[in-house]
Formats: C-alpha cells, sequence, structure tokens
C-alpha cells in the first residue's frame, strides 16, 4: 500500500495532514497478513532534520519510504 506523507522518519513513523484518514483507511489492515506499507515522498522529507517525528497509539507506521533517491526498508516501526 502506497502511503504519502509530508515527512516520514525510520521506523515508520509517518507525519500525515493531520486528520487520520490514512491512520483510520490503514487500521483494519492491522491484521494477518498485513500488507506492505510503502511511504512516499521526496528524499528531503525522509528523515527531518527537526528531530523525531511524533507517534501515537493510533498512527500505523509505515515499512519503508520511497524517495527520489531510492528505497529504504525496516523492520518493525512506531
Amino acid at each position: 500500500v502506497l502511503v504519502p506523507g509530508l515527512a516520514f522518519a525510520w521506523g515508520g513513523a509517518r507525519l500525515g495532514f493531520g486528520k487520520g484518514y490514512y491512520d483510520r483507511a490503514l487500521a483494519p489492515l492491522r491484521g494477518a497478513p498485513r500488507p506492505l506499507r510503502l511511504g512516499v515522498c521526496f528524499a528531503g522529507w525522509f528523515d527531518p532534520p527537526e528531530g523525531p517525528l511524533p507517534c501515537e497509539a493510533h498512527d500505523v507506521p509505515v515499512n519503508g519510504v520511497l524517495t527520489d533517491e531510492g528505497i529504504q526498508w525496516w523492520g518493525r516501526a512506531c
């Protein structure tokens, strides 16, 4: 599942637009089997230098990020 965002951090945290749309849409997919969730953004929006992104209990993390410079993968997130 491709997931857009304003910024992504290592481990799967995602900064969206603050309405929770993608978290609600992805929540039913938390069961097994879990589809891969791949964040999509520009390289400058991945791992922002401002510090860690907030991650709350309702947030659904991504498994990796696709940028204009390549793909980064990791295991469990948030």
